[in-house]
């Protein structure tokens, strides 16, 4: 899995390649990328991360703060 911040233009990209035990790629799921912000308060955010690519999730959002 990565994840990267773009400062400019203030949005985080994630993206996860799927493999399973028989060394190919896993289609067809239902993946989800969570944030948890900073103690106490901990806000979560579960976003659906979309298939792109054979076994390729990805998610793209902007950060609040």
């Amino acid at each position: 899995m990565r994840a990267q911040i773009d400062p400019a233009a203030g949005h985080v990209k994630a993206a996860i390649d799927a493999v399973g035990a028989d060394d190919k790629f896993e289609n067809g799921l239902d993946a989800k990328f969570t944030v948890q912000g900073p103690q106490p308060s901990g806000e979560k955010r579960t976003l659906p991360m979309r298939q792109t690519a054979p076994g390729r999730y990805e998610a793209d959002f902007p950060l609040d703060r």
